[in-house]
Formats: C-alpha cells, sequence, structure tokens
C-alpha cells in the first residue's frame, strides 16, 4: 500500500496520537509530496530531449539518404528511362524536369511545394523510407474470383497507355475519367514504354494495352480495361495465372466491324471490286459483271459465333432480306433476326445450307484454323465466306484452293493469319478475293464508347460491383 493512501487514515487518528507521532507524519507528508512533483519535473524534462534525440537521428538518416541520391540517377529495374509521361493529382500538372545525369525524374508530383529536382528525389526516395505522396488513402483489397473488383476505400491510381485506337488522351478525355475515379483520384498518361513501366508501379488501374513486362512491374493492378475488343492478345500466361480482372469494349464494336462486312461481301457479289480494279476498260466487261452480280434477298447468312458482332451481322442480313441461322457454343440468347441459336456441333449443318458464311468467332484454342479444307468442302458450292474478327480462325492456303477451284464463289477478309500480308501470298493474287488491311475496328463512334463504358465500370469497380464488358480469361472472351 502506497504512503499518500495511507495517509488519510493517519490524519483520522491524529488527536489521539502525541505531537512527536504527529510531527513525524507531517514530515513524511511532505516527503511524499515532494517525491511526486520530483518525477513529475524529471518527466518533463527527459521526455523532449528523448524525442529530440529520436527526430535527430531519423533526419540524420534521411539526409544520409538525400546526400547518396544526388549522385546520377540511374532507372530501377534497368527498364529505361523513368516517366516523363503526363501526370494529374486533383487539380494539378505535370512536373517535368531533368537530373544531373540527363535522365527526366519521376512526372508524379511531390509534397506541396516541391518542384523540379526536389519533387523527382521525393518519389526517388519513396521506397526507401515507405512514405508516399500525395496521400491516396489504403489500397481496397481485392476479391479474386469476383465479378467486380474491390476498393474499399482511399483514392484510386489510374494508369492510361495511349494505343492505335486512343492514340491521344485529351483534356476532356481526362475530366471524364476524373469525375468518375473522383477529385482526388491520380491519373498519369505515359506516353512511352518507359514512361509506362515507371507509372504502372503505383497503378491500382489500366486504361490501355499491357503486356508481360508491364504486368511484371504492377504489384498493385487489379484491373486492366484494354482498347481492343479481340481479348487473345492480353491473354499471356502471366495475365492468366493473375488475379488482375480484364475488361473491354467486347460488344460495343458489332456495328462497324458488320459494316465492313457487308462492304467486302456486297464487293464481291456486286462485283464492285473488279470493276474499281478495271478502270475505264469495265465498260468493256461490263455485260460480264451483270451476269456475275448476286443479289442478297432471299439468300441465307450462317453466322458462326452470336455474339457482338455476330448479331450485327444478323441485323443487316435482316435488313437485306436474307434469312439468319447461327451457331454458338453458349447458350446465347436468340434475337429476332436469329429465332434459334444452335449448338456449336451443328456447325457443318449451317455450312451446308449457307448461301454467305460470316465468322463473328473470337480467337481461342478451339477456334484456331476452325475453316479449314473440311470446312470449306461443306458449304455450299458457290457460297461466300467474309471474316472480320480474327484472322487465325480461317486456314488461309485451304480457302485459296476453295476459291480458286471455283468451290466457293468468293471471299472477303479484314483480317489474316499473318499481318500485315506478305505482298507474294496467294490471297492477293486470287480472283474473287477481297481484303482491307485490318480497319474493320476502326470508327468515329469507338473511342468515345469504350471510353464511357471505361467511367461507368470505375464506378462499378469502386462500388465492388460487376464489370461491363468482362472477359474470360479461361475463356479466351
Amino acid at each position: 500500500m502506497s504512503s499518500a493512501a495511507s495517509l488519510p487514515r493517519l490524519a483520522r487518528r491524529a488527536d489521539a496520537l502525541p505531537v512527536e507521532v504527529n510531527l513525524l507524519m507531517d514530515v513524511v507528508d511532505v516527503c511524499a509530496s515532494f517525491a511526486f512533483e520530483f518525477r513529475l519535473l524529471v518527466l518533463a524534462v527527459l521526455a523532449p530531449v528523448f524525442a529530440g534525440a529520436v527526430f535527430a537521428l531519423d533526419l540524420g538518416w534521411r539526409g544520409i539518404l538525400l546526400l547518396r541520391l544526388r549522385a546520377p540517377h540511374r532507372p530501377q529495374l534497368g527498364l529505361g528511362q523513368v516517366a516523363r509521361g503526363r501526370s494529374l493529382h486533383g487539380r494539378g500538372e505535370a512536373i517535368h524536369n531533368e537530373d544531373a545525369a540527363g535522365l527526366a525524374i519521376s512526372s508524379r508530383p511531390g509534397p506541396p511545394g516541391a518542384s523540379g529536382d526536389r519533387a523527382g528525389l521525393h518519389q526517388r526516395l519513396r521506397p526507401l523510407w515507405g512514405l508516399a505522396w500525395p496521400p491516396c488513402g489504403s489500397i481496397g483489397r481485392y476479391a479474386p474470383g469476383r465479378k467486380g473488383g474491390s476498393m474499399s476505400q482511399g483514392s484510386l491510381s489510374v494508369l492510361i497507355i495511349p494505343s492505335l485506337q486512343m492514340p491521344e488522351v485529351s483534356a476532356a478525355m481526362l475530366a471524364q475519367v476524373r469525375r468518375a475515379a473522383g477529385d482526388d483520384a491520380r491519373i498519369t498518361v505515359a506516353e512511352s514504354t518507359g514512361e509506362a513501366l515507371e507509372a504502372i508501379q503505383d497503378a491500382e488501374v489500366l486504361l490501355g494495352r499491357i503486356d508481360s513486362r508491364l504486368l511484371a512491374a504492377a504489384p498493385r493492378l487489379r484491373w486492366v480495361h484494354a482498347t481492343t475488343a479481340g481479348a487473345d492478345a492480353y491473354l499471356f500466361p502471366e495475365m492468366l495465372d493473375s488475379p488482375v480482372l480484364l475488361s473491354g469494349d467486347k460488344g460495343l464494336v458489332g456495328s462497324h466491324l458488320a459494316e465492313t462486312a457487308f462492304g467486302l461481301l456486297l464487293a464481291i457479289t456486286r462485283r464492285i471490286a473488279v470493276a474499281i480494279l478495271d478502270g475505264p476498260a469495265s465498260w468493256e466487261r461490263r455485260v460480264d459483271y451483270r451476269r456475275e452480280e448476286v443479289e442478297l434477298e432471299g439468300l441465307t447468312m450462317g453466322i458462326v459465333g452470336f455474339g457482338g458482332t455476330g448479331r450485327a451481322l444478323a441485323r443487316r442480313a435482316a435488313a437485306f432480306g436474307m434469312r439468319c441461322i447461327a451457331t454458338d457454343h453458349l447458350p446465347v440468347p436468340a434475337s429476332d433476326a436469329v429465332p434459334e441459336v444452335w449448338p456449336a456441333e451443328r456447325l457443318d449443318e449451317l455450312l451446308a445450307q449457307s448461301d454467305v458464311v460470316a465468322s463473328g468467332l473470337p480467337l481461342t484454342p478451339a477456334t484456331h484454323r476452325l475453316f479449314d479444307e473440311r470446312a470449306f468442302a461443306q458449304m455450299k458450292p458457290g457460297a461466300f465466306f467474309v471474316n472480320v474478327t480474327r484472322g487465325e480462325v480461317v486456314d488461309s492456303d485451304a480457302l485459296v484452293r476453295a476459291v480458286a477451284s471455283g468451290r466457293l464463289g468468293g471471299a472477303g477478309l479484314d483480317v489474316t493469319h499473318e499481318e500485315p500480308l506478305p505482298a507474294d501470298h496467294a490471297l492477293w493474287r486470287t480472283p474473287n478475293i477481297v481484303m482491307t488491311p485490318h480497319t474493320a475496328g476502326a470508327s468515329q463512334l469507338r473511342l468515345q464508347r469504350n471510353l464511357d463504358r471505361f467511367c461507368r465500370n470505375i464506378v462499378h469497380y469502386r462500388a465492388s460491383e460487376p464489370l461491363e464488358g468482362l472477359i474470360d480469361k479461361e475463356a479466351g472472351y
């Protein structure tokens, strides 16, 4: 029991004790009070001293790091030049600077008031002392196997990599992404591979193309939104094995792909292609053209693969007065133009009934060279073949033989097994085969459609909701 706790009881008995005892109690009381105040004094003196020592040690350690990093900087991991991209955090603009070695220092802003070399040094020091600026909140936990991503709280780090379908990123596009991601989101545009390799180290979301090298440098990446409809270029082994979500504009590109398909088909059936090639001499072959021309009204179009492109083909075929049949290996819904979608096992039946066979297939191991010698032999004599999705689903040599022999009436291709197709390939020389150089995917509306979907998906992602255009990495589309 402490002396302070015993003093009240002693006081209650003071009247009954001798004067000497009372005097002794007063002395004890004074000593106890002095001891308590002395402890407070010691704590008051030593606490700032101890805190100052800790602060001095920390400051000294950081100073050593600063001195070491004043030397010419070399990019980490040997990935080439440090990022020189555009970065927007809040309303701020990018910082561009060069260090003594002539390499660009990180374009991401440093702490308030930091600029130039100071901002770059902060980014270089950050991995060493575990600080992050600007504060981005916590990175949300990602749940593998969910159809939506999961960001529980905090701001979002978005990396945008321009591509063939998105050659430039305008201020209006960035503003649209900002509205979806939040004012505190960090949005970086990488203009080169080197910049992308630097910026992706902090990215949680990527809009653009990714490869194995980028994925290896992206420890925080949770979701990629592709700028292409075909997923095969993204499905490299490392991506397949990762929990990173993959979405894209699948289902949004069918309209312009179908338009090119019908352009190619009409170029053959209405003899437009040969008339253009013949030029002024076409008048001399006018009678031949009229004898060879085919009307689509009443013919049957067989569509192999009834996804977004297949459905767009069916709508246009119906507008031409054609009957439509389709197969798909999934039990997909029918449409007004196709009352019943057959299973893939009825492909031979479709080939035998169709005057025009159109491929709407993605590239997977099951569809690789699906249209081979045997498939073309199953088609009606004189039938036409059209492919605007993936060139590798066709055995090109078998197609050349089928058209050159007259077994097929012609073929229209926007894609081939090898791109660019070598100039000496027989596809270029075979009459009644017309081709375009993989341009069916172009449309003045495509980029905005995909950007709108990406922004909607950002909202879904932040709310842990399913994403639109989500790609099944195992299925391949």
